[in-house]
Formats: C-alpha cells, structure tokens, sequence
C-alpha cells in the first residue's frame, strides 16, 4: 500500500505539472466569415468585483503582451445582466472600440481540500479510537489529489452582430497563483486562435 500511496502522490504531481489548462471540449463557428479579429474585449462573468477585474485585466495584458490588442470591460459593461441584452450589449461594446468579445465563466468550481483536510481526514479515525489504516489513508489521498481542479466556459464572440466565432470548455487546476493561471489560459486561448487563424497575427 505504502507504493500505491506514493505511485498515486507523483500521478498526482505530474498532473499538475505544465499548463493549468487544457481544452476538454472545443467548437469553431463555419459559417462566421468575417475578418480575422485583431482586438477583444474581455469580459469575466463573476459576480465577485475584485475577481472579475483580476481576469480581465490579467488576460488582457497578457494578449496585448502577446500582440494582440485588448482591453478590459468592467468600466464599460458594470452590469453582466447586459449580457443577457443585445441592444444594450452591442452599443457598450461599441465603445470598447474591439471587434470581438471574450467572456469566461466557471462551470464547474470544482472543490478544494488541501493538505491540511488531508491530515485531519486522517486523524478523524484516531480520535475515535482507531488506527488510519490503508483504506482511509488512500480515500483522503485520493480527495486531496482531486481537489483544485474546476472547468471553465470561454466563448469568442463577433462584437456586432455577436455571432459566436469560437467556444470551449476546459480542463483546470489551481496552480497556487491564481496569476499565473489568468496568464497561462490567455495564452492558451491566443495559440489556439493563431493555429485556427481565427485572428490577425
């Protein structure tokens, strides 16, 4: 057991090793024949303030440090309900000056169980009398190498007619910084862009 416990620790580094993200699911719009988009607008659809500023202006800096022109939202679309309104949309994008919309949502938050859970799991079955044993040891392990990973929703729209270009799903897990997941999913999102020539690079 003392193999397996130790084989399932470095399966689980390994996972964690590299890009925080990879795409689970991925679909390109055909019939969108537009020009390829040389600015964005970013939107993060979180109700938390300060979390959504984070995203935006992470993943914005990050694509225009990449050379790709784009901006942060939140000044101009304060209200997400917006998105729900074409008219409204439309005429807050207008003022962004970008030809297309990026907007990332959490679908699946995922949960967190850190080391810390990981020893009090352990310790519940001593304090009760008993020993850990092998099965308790490797369930809380198994929770502890699950946690952190969640899926994100990323859709690329046309800023005026909002036609969809390009959307995904993806596979996530915390890092530990959550700038450097910001930055290494706009990456991720521009790479994919370049090799579906979806932008003006």
């Amino acid at each position: 057991m003392r193999y397996l416990t130790l084989a399932l620790v470095a399966l689980s580094l390994a996972g964690c090793a590299g890009s925080p993200h990879v795409f689970k699911t991925e679909a390109v719009e055909t019939a969108y024949q537009a020009q390829p988009i040389a600015s964005v607008a970013v939107v993060g659809q979180y109700a938390d303030a300060t979390e959504r500023a984070m995203l935006e202006s992470g993943i914005a800096q990050t694509l225009v440090n990449q050379g790709l022109n784009a901006k942060a939202s939140q000044s101009v679309i304060p209200d997400l309900e917006t998105l729900n309104q074409p008219e409204l949309l439309q005429a807050a994008l207008a003022n962004t000056e970008s030809d297309s919309l990026l907007v990332i949502s959490t679908i699946d938050p995922g949960y967190d169980y850190d080391y810390g859970d990981y020893l009090a799991t352990r310790g519940t079955v001593r304090i009760l009398g008993g020993e850990p044993g092998a099965g308790t040891d490797l369930g809380a392990l198994i929770s502890w190498a699950g946690s952190g990973k969640y899926q994100l929703y990323v859709r690329l729209l046309d800023s005026k007619s909002l036609q969809p270009i390009w959307q995904a799903t993806t596979r996530s897990n915390h890092s530990g910084s959550d700038a450097q997941d910001i930055q290494a999913l706009a990456q991720l999102l521009l790479k994919e862009w370049q090799e579906q020539q979806l932008v003006s690079q």
